[in-house]
C-alpha cells in the first residue's frame, strides 16, 4: 500500500468515513426492506397491519401517495427515514384507528431485515476497504 492510500484509509477510520460508507451501502437495502414490508401489509417486525373496521385492507394501499413520499437519507452517523403526513396517525394510531406501524419505534431493537441490511453493508465496505492491505 502506498503512503497516500494508507493516509486516506486511516483518515476514513478516524473521521467517520467508514461509518458513512457503511450507511451509504445500507440505506438502499433498508429502503428495500421498507418496501417489502409495506407490500406485505406488515409492520417492520412482520406483524400484519389491521384491516379497516369494515374488513377491507388499509388505506395505506389505496393510492400509493404516502409510500411515494418515502425518503431514506444519511444524517451524520445515522440512517433516517421519513414518510409525509398523515403517516404519524398510521404509526401511532388514534382513538378510533389502530396503529399500523410504518417504521420501527426503537433504534436499539431493529427489525431483522434492517439489521441484516447493515450487516451486509458492513461486510461489503470492510471487504472493499481492507482489500489490498
Amino acid at each position: 500500500m502506498e503512503l497516500n492510500q494508507l493516509v486516506r484509509f486511516l483518515s476514513d477510520l478516524g473521521g467517520g468515513g467508514l461509518v458513512k460508507k457503511i450507511n451509504e451501502a445500507a440505506a438502499p437495502r433498508i429502503t428495500d426492506a421498507i418496501l417489502a414490508h409495506w407490500a406485505a401489509g406488515q409492520d417492520p417486525y412482520g406483524n400484519p397491519w389491521a384491516n379497516l373496521a369494515n374488513g377491507q385492507r388499509s388505506y395505506l394501499f389505496a393510492t400509493g401517495e404516502m409510500l411515494a413520499s418515502l425518503k431514506v437519507r444519511i444524517s451524520g452517523y445515522q440512517i433516517v427515514w421519513s414518510i409525509d403526513d398523515p403517516s404519524q396517525y398510521h404509526q401511532y394510531g388514534t382513538r378510533r384507528m389502530p396503529a399500523r406501524k410504518l417504521f420501527p419505534d426503537d433504534a436499539d431493537n431493529p427489525p431483522e431485515a434492517y439489521a441484516a441490511a447493515v450487516e451486509q453493508a458492513f461486510d461489503e465496505v470492510l471487504e472493499k476497504t481492507f482489500k489490498g492491505l
